[in-house]
């Protein structure tokens, strides 16, 4: 009865992880034949231009991008070496896109594995992607970012294949060092870094543990880390501190070698540094009040939009998870929010665009929303009232950076790209038409159209008023951005400026036909200020103490709306009652005061040069005309040509005037031409080749169940594109009489994703038996050929459909077989089957480091074996297997699995339960005659060919039960111990992997009836004599389930990831002794 209780308990105990697991099937994915996708809506058909230091990849519409990046970064590639330190040794080949939406189709990066058992070396390549953000100021930005980080991570990580090693498994550095390097070079003093520091500090006071932070986070401490360096001790340390760390791999020893300070007293001094800054300007700028955010689910961080109705009574705002966005639409009056739209995904690695979707309100009760779908910009309308949607493509532009509506709402204005140039244009909503307003390279944004007019207040980087078409380098290009009006019924080619000054000033909101608010970072932090057109006078009207991200205003009911960051996060403010007329002074902040000091530095530095070259040019001219005068006052007293007639009296002789242009003309020529800097050749475009290089090599042990201890090698290939995958490798086993062969290609350029694979398997059966039966020597053969095509539904499903033909082979090699002629019995056996496989994959997992992983994974596929000789052969399966990996705290892992297998049809094969996977020093079970592992002499078991172990399930033996049906439940309690305690940098490979584990199994394998039966196939026994109308039936106390728990522990050692296992193993009810595992490898 007790067993009985204790059977109806597990039963229940199973149930409920299934469906637990099924709860969770919406958000996850899986590993062996798991991963992510690229989904291709488009077909990039690249070409490059060439020069000396980069190679710049484009399709249809960048090539104007381009040109200016690599023209601009020849130009700053010295700049960014001799600030490193650091050149590398080979071209960076630079992968241009025209928006992130089109980077987020790239399939570089797609099958990046996190993790490899051992013996893998990462190839370092000089490539990086680079979406256009919409304007050019941002896409020169984004090209000095990826290229610096690129080059910090060559410095560090790459080199010599010996140094890809060692810094492999040597060097482990924070993500504040290397990514705050990376924004330091691009960015410097960067507003949004003194906005966190001045928040942070605000909020919490120091940092108290400086390695505890990730992500963007730590790039911006990271960031005033370096930057504090650079004001404090110079420029160079960087350089220095860079290599110092690659030859010692420890970034705090290299700081406090180089610049001679303890690093704890370092941290210290940084710190007070920025709270010294702040504490000057701290009584003249304001927080926003605690109770005026407008709140949301708690893990939702990222507001990107806001934009309020023409009445005041709706507001509108959109919620970004990482990728997958959220619009809402908030009544005011009641305070009930509504989710009007979702879109997107959430992004594994890879960019997301938080400028996507974009609001703005039509009228009272309609809402404007430009999204991405389908990797093209759309325009959506939303009837508050109808609650309905109407879609309209936008399909001409690459980029839209901001949409906006005039009173009646028929047209709208936007700032976009069309074949890569930023320009704003007009959109009849009604006839569908488009007229283009401005066509030059400046950076038009931010347009509004001016209440009661038809002009359009708009910001811009343009140095004029002129609208004509004009050529200027990325680098020339002005960093500043200003207000100006363009009136639609002008014939004028021109726009009228309202500001002129060297801070951003962009955003603007009308109040009315005179007033206009917009942002301007005049005084260092992002706040408000107006413009009246009357008197051409603008002044501040906030004082927040962080910046404004993004802003609307009602200006009947005076209620403003901001997001800001608060504590860490953005959040949205608002404020009733808003008193925008009332003018607020507030001082500069340090950031603003060290900016424009070395704005004026390089301003005078630059007047000095162009004075010192005029200085320079003069004195170069006259000396060489006195040289000159030397040269013939010596030639003429030579007296080896006194009595020649005819000289020339060079003091009485008058020059022509077009002599005295030319000689003058050509001395200037000279002289310019040692000021002029040498330009770059750049050449192309030139269609794109795909050419192949390996990603990387892997060596490792592996421990088949079968054929015991074998070496494997894995290597792959692509081209840079990473639309060409190779992929192969080999399984040599210890006796060399056995293994496995393998190659893939994989083609990912289009919407379907195919593949071709071979795989050849042979295993060598040798036995000693107690009996002739029992002894045996045996050789199997399977080759497998596949063909593939699988459709990505978004980056986390797809379903697949490969279509595969294979053969197996039995050779008879005893030799009391050889020597008998003819054989009693076949001795070389082939056949043949051809078939499908079919899935659906679902994998939304992260890595946070090695076998610490958070999402699901999960599963189903179906397979279908024809023997094409004898349908008695012909076999079909079916699988599940679902995982689920839940973070309780930090890097603490709690990971689910369940798997469910069967084989069916005339000729259903095994699965084997039991054991571990890469077990070292494994055991296997045998269960007499039938056992589908033990070699018969003259027995054709090809059967194992097929055979599917199912791990794991610690305790037992491989093999502890087999049968045509599986049932497997994991679960894992993953505990980094060391990473959970201490924050900082762990150098040590074995400490920084370090992890205990508790766990629990349980499973059971069967043939005929389930061990949920009360009448099973192991605790029923059937006894019948041949030829007797009678049977008995014996039933036992057995137990169908096999589980056990236990405790273990995993690292790397001499770089192999080791798992060492005790586990405590229940058989029929009772605790057994514990055993041991020794195994090779990562999560179930």
């Amino acid at each position: 009865m007790m067993n009985r209780q204790l059977e109806r308990y597990w039963k229940i105990g199973l149930l409920i992880g299934f469906i637990l697991f099924c709860s969770d099937l919406s958000a996850q994915n899986i590993s062996g034949g798991f991963g992510k996708n690229r989904v291709q809506y488009k077909n990039f058909e690249w070409f490059f231009y060439s020069a000396e230091n980069f190679d710049i990849y484009f399709y249809q519409g960048g090539e104007d991008y381009a040109k200016a990046a690599a023209e601009f970064l020849e130009v700053e590639f010295d700049k960014l070496t001799d600030i490193l330190g650091y050149a590398p040794y080979a071209k960076t080949k630079i992968f241009l896109y025209n928006s992130v939406a089109d980077l987020q189709q790239s399939n570089i990066g797609v099958n990046d594995e996190t993790f490899a058992v051992g013996g893998k070396t990462n190839f370092i390549k000089l490539q990086v992607e680079v979406a256009y953000p919409g304007t050019m100021l941002g896409f020169k930005e984004e090209l000095l970012h990826q290229i610096s980080r690129m080059l910090i991570k060559d410095m560090m990580f790459g080199g010599s294949l010996t140094d890809m090693f060692q810094n492999t498994y040597l060097l482990s550095l924070p993500e504040w060092f290397i990514e705050g390097a990376a924004m330091y070079v691009t960015n410097g003093w960067s507003i949004e870094m003194d906005d966190f520091m001045r928040d942070f500090q605000q909020k919490n006071g120091r940092f108290k543990k400086l390695n505890k932070y990730s992500y963007d986070q730590a790039g911006l401490i990271g960031q005033s880390i370096w930057n504090y360096i650079v004001v404090k001790y110079g420029r160079s340390n960087i350089s220095n501190i860079l290599n110092l760390t690659r030859i010692i791999r420890n970034e705090e020893n290299s700081i406090a070698s180089t610049l001679g300070v303890p690093f704890k007293t370092f941290l210290s001094d940084w710190q007070n540094y920025y709270l010294n800054a702040n504490t000057t300007i701290e009584g003249e700028y304001r927080s926003p009040e605690e109770g005026s955010f407008i709140t949301h689910r708690k893990k939702d961080k990222d507001f990107t939009t806001v934009s309020i109705s023409p009445d005041g009574k709706h507001l509108s705002y959109v919620i970004n998870d990482n990728g997958k966005y959220r619009v809402f639409v908030k009544n005011l009056e009641t305070g009930k929010s509504t989710r009007v739209m979702t879109g997107g995904y959430r992004m594994i690695n890879q960019d997301v665009d938080l400028k996507v979707p974009m609001l703005n309100w039509v009228d009272n009760v309609t809402l404007g929303i430009v999204d991405v779908k389908y990797g093209l910009y759309e325009y959506v309308q939303y009837d508050i009232l109808g609650k309905s949607l109407i879609r309209r493509p936008l399909e001409r532009f690459s980029q839209v950076h901001n949409i906006a509506f005039n009173g009646n709402g028929k047209l709208a204005v936007i700032s976009g790209d069309i074949n890569g140039q930023n320009d704003l244009y007009l959109v009849s909503l009604t006839r569908n038409a488009l007229r283009r307003l401005t066509n030059d390279v400046w950076d038009d944004i931010t347009p509004s159209f001016l209440p009661g007019t038809d002009a359009i207040v708009f910001s811009s980087n343009r140095p004029t008023d002129s609208l004509k078409s004009a050529s200027k380098t990325l680098k020339d290009l002005p960093s500043h951005y200003n207000l100006f009006l363009y009136d639609l019924d002008t014939t004028k080619n021109v726009v009228v400026r309202l500001t002129n000054n060297i801070s951003s000033n962009y955003l603007p909101k009308p109040l009315d036909t005179y007033n206009i608010l917009y942002l301007s970072d005049q005084k260092g932090i992002i706040n408000l200020y107006r413009y009246n057109r009357e008197d051409s006078i603008y002044s501040q009207v906030s004082n927040f103490n962080t910046s404004i991200k993004s802003y609307d205003v009602d200006p009947a009911s005076k209620t403003l709306t901001a997001i800001m960051l608060n504590d860490g996060v953005d959040k949205i403010y608002k404020s009733e009652g808003f008193d925008y007329r009332t003018p607020t002074f507030t001082r500069q902040t340090l950031r603003q005061d060290v900016q424009q000091a070395r704005f004026l530095t390089q301003r005078l530095g630059e007047r000095k040069a162009a004075q010192q070259q005029i200085v320079d040019s003069v004195k170069t001219e006259k000396a060489e005309q006195i040289q000159k005068e030397a040269e013939k006052k010596s030639v003429l007293n030579d007296p080896a040509l006194a009595g020649i007639p005819d000289l020339i009296d060079t003091e009485n002789y008058q020059f022509d005037n077009d002599v005295i242009k030319q000689r003058s003309e050509s001395s200037s020529f000279l002289s310019n031409f040692r000021g002029v800097e040498r330009k770059s050749k750049i050449l192309g475009p030139v269609p794109y080749e795909p050419r192949f290089s390996a990603n990387n090599v892997t060596t490792s042990f592996v421990i088949d169940p079968l054929r015991k201890f074998g070496m494997l090698l894995e290597t792959r290939m692509n081209d840079m594109t990473e639309d060409h995958h190779f992929y192969g490798g080999a399984l040599a086993i210890a006796n060399l009489r056995q293994g496995d062969i393998f190659g893939e290609y994989q083609f990912l350029k289009y919407r379907v994703d195919f593949k071709m694979r071979y795989d050849r398997k042979v295993i060598r059966r040798e036995s000693n038996g107690n009996n002739q039966l029992e002894a045996a020597n045996q050789k199997y053969v399977l080759n497998t050929y596949t063909l593939g095509a699988s459709l990505p539904l978004s980056v986390y499903t797809r379903i697949a459909f490969q279509p595969f033909f294979s053969t197996t082979r039995f050779l008879e090699l005893d030799y009391r077989t050889l020597s008998t002629s003819p054989p009693s019995f076949p001795t070389d056996i082939s056949t043949s089957y051809a078939g499908f496989k079919s899935e659906i994959v679902f994998d939304n997992t992260i890595s946070h480091g090695t076998n610490i992983i958070e999402g699901t994974r999960a599963k189903v596929a179906f397979n279908l074996s024809q023997n094409l000789g004898s349908t008695a052969q012909s076999f079909n399966n079916i699988e599940v297997d679902v995982r689920h990996y839940q973070k309780i705290y930090r890097e603490l892992i709690f990971a689910t699995r369940f798997m469910y297998g069967r084989f069916f049809g005339n000729d259903g094969k095994t699965y084997v339960l039991g054991g571990m996977d890469n077990w070292l020093f494994n055991r296997t079970d045998t269960t007499g005659q039938r056992d589908p592992i033990l070699p018969m002499y003259g027995v054709d078991n090809s059967d194992i060919l097929f055979l599917r172990y199912v791990t794991n399930l610690r305790g037992f033996n491989y093999n502890k039960l087999n049968g045509n049906n599986v049932l497997l439940f994991n679960a894992e309690l993953r505990f980094p111990v060391v990473r959970f305690f201490h924050r900082g940098p762990i150098s040590s490979n074995f400490l920084r992997n370090l992890q205990f584990t508790s766990f629990y199994d349980l499973g059971s394998a069967w043939t005929g009836a389930s061990p949920f039966n009360e009448n099973n196939n192991v605790n029923t026994i059937t006894y019948k004599v041949p030829g007797s109308p009678f049977q008995a039936v014996i039933r036992n106390s057995k137990s169908a389930w096999l589980a056990s728990y236990g405790f273990g522990v995993r690292t790397y050692l001499l770089g192999y990831y080791i798992k060492l296992d005790m586990a405590y193993p229940i058989e029929d009810y009772e605790v057994q002794k514990r055993r041991f595992y020794l195994t090779l490898g990562f999560d179930f």
